[in-house]
């Protein structure tokens, strides 16, 4: 009789069935590693939108047993002027073979007022609808409106930016108005540009990162249900604001889109903008 395949072992992901026509759409590599070269990370592309065949979105999978999730608010945003910040990350996190990536944050300040806190430091409040990232002292994260996450009041940091836009795994009506009010646009009033987000699966294990040009909004929460989002939300957008880099040895960067190339660096130094950072959930 034949053998059975063995069960994966470690982090793991099934591939997820393209969406368009690019050959390995969907095919999950291994991206992001601990010090013993086992996956920490994954990373594939997707082609979410027939009508425009150029359009990619890069999505990078983070196993929450294995990694941490951090954010920082930035010098001046969201509303940080008078906080007195630095904008970095602690120096003890910036070490090779612990600090896996870095990307961005959310909106600014004067398109949104959405909340944001770290370190104690709350530099606007939560509002009760608002589309929210947190994360709790033992490594948890948590996505969701602020009303609806377990217990708000006990995470360490967390970042709101528009509204939700997936809900128990269904794309929320909301997102398919394309408005600019709700989900921001280009300097041109273009609501397709660069945009950027994040999501988790439904056990709250795995936690993906999407990124991708000429994407409008219902493209980029098809591509969200189509890796198993069951909580889903709005980063930053536009060009160079949408930002993802791999950190590599001697803490080299590699953006995800060969088109993020500008400043790779950026959020290992004083960084006036917030932005999230993920090491590994051990210390080497």
């Amino acid at each position: 009789s034949p053998t059975p395949s063995p069960t994966p072992s470690g982090f793991w992901l099934a591939d997820v069935a393209p969406l368009g026509s690019i050959q390995g759409e969907g095919a999950w590599e291994p991206y992001l590693f601990d010090p013993q070269r086992q996956p920490a990370g994954y990373r594939t592309f997707l082609q979410p939108d027939p009508n425009r065949p150029y359009t990619l979105v890069g999505v990078v999978a983070f196993d929450l047993q294995q990694t941490r999730l951090h954010f920082v608010l930035g010098s001046e945003e969201p509303a940080t002027q008078a906080l007195g910040l630095d904008g970095i990350m602690p120096y003890s996190d910036r070490r090779e073979g612990y600090l896996l990536a870095t990307f961005n944050g959310g909106f600014l300040s004067t398109h949104g007022m959405f909340g944001a806190m770290a370190n104690n430091l709350t530099s606007i409040a939560a509002r009760s609808h608002l589309a929210t990232v947190g994360i709790y002292p033992d490594g948890k994260v948590e996505i969701g409106a602020w009303d609806e996450l377990s217990n708000p009041y006990a995470m360490i940091a967390w970042r709101q930016n528009a509204l939700p836009m997936i809900q128990q795994g269904q794309i929320s009506e909301q997102v398919y108005s394309n408005s600019i009010a709700d989900w921001g646009g280009s300097l041109d009033g273009d609501i397709v540009t660069w945009r950027s987000g994040l999501c988790l699966d439904q056990p709250g294990q795995v936690l993906y990162y999407f990124a991708g040009s000429s994407l409008d909004m219902p493209n980029l929460a098809r591509s969200m249900q189509a890796v198993g989002c069951w909580q889903g939300m709005l980063l930053d957008i536009n060009e160079y604001w949408v930002f993802f880099a791999a950190v590599r040895e001697n803490l080299n960067t590699e953006p995800l889109f060969p088109e993020m190339n500008f400043n790779t660096g950026r959020y290992l130094y004083p960084s006036k903008r917030d932005f999230f950072y993920v090491t590994l959930a051990e210390t080497p």
